[in-house]
């Protein structure tokens, strides 16, 4: 059963530092992990959540804003540097969704091999990039007892893309008839990360437009991996994230943003309750109105400015009381 209700509010205040912290390592094959443990007052056992990346070199110092206020709600948090970021090994450039699942996986039976978390009630909290993987963790750990999604997953990474791709096109008044020259380069690019043919097509429909308004809105250079590395990279044309999501048995809540430029939304939601309808899954999804991206309220958060960010007023509300209303057990 799926419902479908929409909040409105505007802003939550800032929380209080972790109770207890300490660091964490933990591995997946040959990729060093490190992390973070944040624990609220009390002795426990707590309940718990691994919290994901979104897309990009995300430390645990992303994510620690989010992990402070579950923290203040009663949960354990652990956060952790990406692969390739801060103290970890490995590198998030060359990572497929495979890889960053199995990292996600590593970092819940570090988690729920920790003394003070109760194993019974241990789940994973994904954030955009992660929304499409954590299903993937799911799948393969029992001890994933629940899982919320913020503004990810859903939709397929092609389509998350694509309409990044329109929305730049439309922010820079790109004229009709270079929006189609644009869509084509596009197309092009999505076939080339999927099979590895088109290289030379797309570099002449790139070169041809140089200078125009339509390559400098797309900015594909800053993106294209070279032949060599564009195996890495074919998850973003092909990866389904579909099959997943209908394998899922545990509880799912999905937060969306009214305002979110990233992530088209309304496909996104449509393809999560198709996708769940056909699960064993029970999923509630709820929509904040004025929240973009992440539910941060204003431009989507950048990590590197320092920023601290502000959050949609019911977030963490929504999601404690979600959670208190659960029947876990072992």
């Amino acid at each position: 059963m799926i419902a479908r209700i929409t909040l409105v509010g505007c802003l939550i205040a800032s929380s209080a530092a972790a109770a207890g912290e300490r660091q964490i390592r933990f591995k997946n094959g040959d990729i060093d992990l490190a992390g973070s443990l944040l624990m609220p007052q009390g002795t426990g056992p707590f309940p718990s959540m691994v919290l994901l990346h979104g897309s990009g070199p995300e430390t645990r110092d992303s994510l620690r804003p989010i992990a402070q206020r579950l923290v203040d709600a009663g949960f354990a948090a652990l956060i952790f540097d990406k692969r390739g970021t801060g103290g970890s090994s490995g590198s998030w450039l060359k990572a497929s969704l495979d890889d960053l699942a199995r990292d996600g996986a590593a970092a819940l039976r570090a988690l729920t091999g920790q003394a003070e978390v109760d194993r019974g009630r241990a789940g994973l909290l994904a954030i955009s990039q992660s929304g499409w993987y954590a299903p993937l963790v799911a799948a393969v750990e029992p001890s994933v007892r629940f899982l919320v999604v913020v503004t990810g997953g859903g939709a397929a990474p092609r389509e998350v893309e694509w309409f990044g791709y329109e929305r730049r096109l439309q922010r820079a008044n790109v004229s009709p008839g270079d929006v189609e020259k644009a869509r084509r380069a596009l197309r092009i690019y999505f076939d080339y990360l999927a099979t590895g043919e088109g290289w030379n097509e797309l570099q002449r429909a790139l070169d041809e437009g140089k200078g125009s308004a339509w390559v400098d809105a797309l900015q594909l250079e800053r993106t294209l991996p070279s032949p060599r590395e564009r195996s890495s990279w074919a998850w973003v044309a092909t990866f389904d994230p579909v099959p997943a999501i209908e394998k899922m048995r545990i509880p799912v809540l999905l937060l969306f943003g009214g305002h979110d430029d990233l992530l088209p939304t309304d496909l996104s939601m449509e393809r999560w309750a198709t996708a769940l309808r056909r699960s064993e899954a029970t999923a509630t999804i709820r929509e904040f109105p004025e929240a973009g991206h992440g539910l941060t309220l204003g431009a989507h958060h950048d990590s590197a400015a320092h920023v601290a960010p502000r959050f949609a007023v019911g977030y963490f509300e929504m999601v404690s009381s979600w959670l208190a209303a659960l029947r876990l057990a072992d």
